[in-house]
Order: C-alpha cells, then structure tokens, then sequence
C-alpha cells in the first residue's frame, strides 16, 4: 500500500512511501517529546525493514556515550550495552566515524570499520573478544554476537546513532539491497 502525496507544484502524484511508515512518522511527529520516542523509531522503522534489536546511543563528544533504549531481551546483552557504554565505545567505527566529522546518514557498520579493526594491546586492554564471524573482527562481552549492524546517524545538538541489528547476511538480502545507504 502507498501513501498518496502532492508535488509542491500541486501535481498528484505517487509516493514509494508505505502508509504503514507514514502513519507511524505521524506518530513519531504528534509523540515528538515524549519518552517514548526511541521506541516509536524503532517500531516506525520495523515497516520498512526487517531486525532483532534496536538501541540508541547518544555520542557527546570524547565522552562516553548516553544510553537512551534497547530491545536487547535479556540481562547478558544488557550487560553488553554497560560494556559498551563503560569502556569499548572507543573502539566502536562508528563512534570513531563520529568523532571524524560523519555526516547524518544511514550506514552499515562494517563499512564504517578500517582494515586494522583492533590492534592487539586492545584485546588486553577492553572487555572484548577476536572472532572472525563477527562483522568487525571482535565483539564486547555481552553484545549479541552474530549480528549485522545497520546504524543512523542524526545530527541532534551532539550526535545521536539509532542502531538496528540482524544475523549476519540479512542486510544482503534481495529486499534491502535497495535502500539507499550514505558511507
């Protein structure tokens, strides 16, 4: 189902817009202040693309990042969001993209992610793990493992990434390969 919508020029004409995404940005406009807004994003986003988890982080600068929802369903992968926000944020591409000037947009993490991911004297230093099968070379502990993470970035008076996450691959599939990514 589309959304109908006019031209500035008063020419009717069709959007590739889901209804169900404009009936929830409508949702998102009229509930703009409320707590409940990192949830309404997340449930807007479910029309347009298939995830697992949802969690928005709020980058301010050199200083750890603000933890603001998930939808991690259990208390390890809660565990896994202090780590982050503790101490391995730092290691994070797209906290260091941040930190590079990105530029509001949708990107795929490992995309973000440099050739040498981590050097060694990290794995000593954080609360993290080597694994080949994880999209950027290792994983915080606690973190959901085997997940493709697709982040957006928004420029808020800092900076504001609402991350979403999927096994491995499901990004690749036929229906997402059209969407438009910025990186």
């Amino acid at each position: 189902m589309e959304a109908e919508a006019k031209s500035v020029a008063g020419r009717d004409r069709k959007s590739a817009v889901p209804a169900a995404w404009a009936a929830a940005s409508a949702e998102i406009v009229d509930r703009f202040d409320d707590p409940m807004l990192p949830g309404l994003l997340g449930r807007a986003l479910s029309t347009l693309i298939e995830f697992e988890y949802s969690v928005v982080f709020v980058y301010r600068g050199k200083g750890n990042p603000l933890h603001i929802h998930d939808t991690f369903p259990n208390p390890q992968a809660r565990a896994g969001v202090l780590n982050y926000v503790r101490n391995t944020y730092v290691l994070n591409p797209l906290y260091n993209a941040y930190q590079r000037g990105l530029k509001t947009g949708v990107y795929r993490l490992r995309e973000l992610a440099s050739e040498a991911l981590v050097d060694g004297k990290s794995f000593r230093k954080y609360r993290i793990c080597a694994t080949a099968s994880e999209e950027i070379g290792y994983l915080t502990d606690g973190w959901p493992a085997g997940c493709e993470e697709l982040c957006i970035a928004m420029e808020l008076a800092g900076a504001c990434s609402f991350t979403v996450a999927r096994p491995l691959d499901c990004f690749r599939r036929p229906e997402t390969r059209d969407l438009d990514y910025y990186g």
